[in-house]
């Protein structure tokens, strides 16, 4: 399988080749067309595989470079399939990495662009990272600074008696004040109401600090995936090959802002359920179950129906209420 690979795709100088390679990978190795979705689903725990029909594009002599989350899934049910079902490829799956590789690297080399997950942190710089204190656990504890007041109280163990009364009255009266001080001091209680039992009359009690900012939700790259006419012999012309978003997802709201094409480009970062219902044609070969009722909400504040929207993953965040 390796060598064959390699040699196929170093000759493979454009997209529709390319394409031609996976053509021919799924029919030595892989699942009828047809049973790739049941597979992914069966066999990798896949619960939201793409359509036999994004499958199949995959495999079109189209000069454009395919979605490499597509062609990654595609090779990994090619290969499962191959050490399952085929003779003599027992133990393919531990050359997985080496195939994808292969892959992957003549994506590159095409000029394809490899996707980058939006939710990882951005590096933190050299320049803002504070080095750690280092603590050395050898040795004896050290030792903790004694109490101003314990000088004292040493001082009077060790007076005559005479002068220990006295002493000792003073230092008790310091030690109520500091506790009295204390007393006073206002804080705050576990749900950040500022206490002021024990406030003197024209004092400030200090003020709760402010709550810290809930992280934002990070938008998701997305893709138009799927709409009501997906029939090979369907044009751009067809209004059926079109998804609507819109300025409201609520039944028997919003109006149509903009309109989007098969693998147009958009950004999503949430859902909300029991929106509109959208009728799906007879030619739409999206996700099953359906994801009826549920929009999801794009960078431009607009809603998107989410049977049409592929976003990598099998549900988003739900919306907050400023979002919704």
């Amino acid at each position: 399988m390796i060598n064959e690979l390699r040699q196929g795709l170093e000759q493979a100088g454009t997209w529709p080749k390319y394409r031609e390679e996976l053509k021919a990978f799924r029919e030595l190795y892989g699942p009828p067309l047809d049973k790739m979705q049941s597979f992914a689903h069966d066999e990798l725990g896949i619960r939201d595989s793409p359509a036999k029909s994004t499958f199949q594009r995959l495999t079109e002599a189209v000069d454009k470079a395919p979605d490499w989350k597509h062609v990654h899934l595609f090779v990994r049910i090619c290969v499962r399939h191959a050490e399952n079902e085929k003779d003599g490829m027992q133990g393919a799956g531990a050359h997985l990495d080496e195939v994808l590789a292969l892959w992957k690297g003549a994506f590159v080399r095409l000029g394809g662009k490899l996707p980058v997950n939006p939710a990882s942190p951005a590096p933190v710089q050299a320049a803002a990272a504070v080095a750690p204190a280092v603590v050395s656990f050898s040795g004896p504890p050290p030792s903790r600074p004694a109490p101003p007041w314990t000088a004292s109280w040493r001082w009077i163990r060790e007076r005559p008696k005479k002068v220990t009364i006295p002493a000792a009255v003073a230092l008790a009266a310091l030690v109520l004040g500091a506790g009295a001080y204390a007393l006073i001091d206002t804080g705050q209680d576990s749900k950040g109401t500022v206490k002021t039992e024990g406030v003197l009359p024209g004092s400030t009690p200090s003020k709760a600090a402010p709550s810290k900012s809930s992280v934002a939700q990070p938008f998701i790259d997305s893709v138009i995936e799927w709409s009501n006419d997906e029939h090979p012999d369907a044009t751009p012309e067809d209004p059926n090959t079109h998804v609507r978003v819109y300025d409201n997802y609520k039944e028997g709201t919003g109006t149509n802002t903009h309109t989007y094409v098969w693998k147009e480009s958009i950004r999503v970062k949430c859902q909300v359920t029991g929106g509109r219902l959208k009728n799906l044609g007879d030619y739409y070969s999206g996700p099953k179950p359906h994801r009826d009722r549920i929009w999801y909400r794009m960078d431009t504040g607009e809603w998107a129906p989410a049977v049409y929207v592929d976003t990598g993953k099998s549900s988003l965040p739900t919306c907050s209420t400023a979002d919704s």
